[in-house]
């Protein structure tokens, strides 16, 4: 049986609403009127505002990542490997991101905990998963999902 691109359709257009959701969430802390970046809580440790334009980066890189899973091997890495890992993930980092930007710091905080957490299992079983195979797949994918973990 060969594979569809139909094949876990749910998941695929699922995937599709939470990355747009995802992207909707950052644009929005970049377009919105009060500049979050520019005039966020700022610490020792908060970076310079031209910092946060690596997330133009990592959206092209998940866009990647939505559009490769409609092929079949993009299926088995996606679909069948993260599951229903990725919507957790992208859901709970923009709830993370529109808390920060709304000043909620600890609670974003308690959230982006979650997130973290999140993230460690998807990792823990995505690399139990693909330790023998997908070595090109597993490259694109982690550092699309590390990167956007990181920044």
């Amino acid at each position: 049986m060969t594979d569809s691109w139909k094949d876990g359709i749910l998941l695929k257009v699922v995937n599709i609403i939470v990355y747009l959701v995802f992207l909707g969430s950052n644009v929005y802390t970049v377009a919105a009127p009060q500049g979050v970046y520019y005039h966020g809580k700022e610490t020792y440790i908060t970076p310079a505002p031209w910092a946060f334009l690596i997330w133009s980066l990592i959206h092209v890189l998940l866009l990647g990542t939505i559009i490769y899973q409609f092929f079949p091997q993009g299926k088995r890495v996606i679909i069948d490997g993260i599951s229903w890992r990725f919507p957790l993930l992208a859901v709970l980092n923009a709830i993370y991101v529109n808390l920060w930007a709304t000043q909620h710091y600890i609670i974003g905080m308690i959230s982006s905990k979650f997130f973290l957490f999140s993230f460690y299992l998807w990792n823990a079983s995505f690399r139990l998963r693909t330790l023998r195979e997908f070595r090109g797949d597993r490259a694109f994918v982690i550092v699309s999902t590390y990167s956007s973990v990181h920044f």
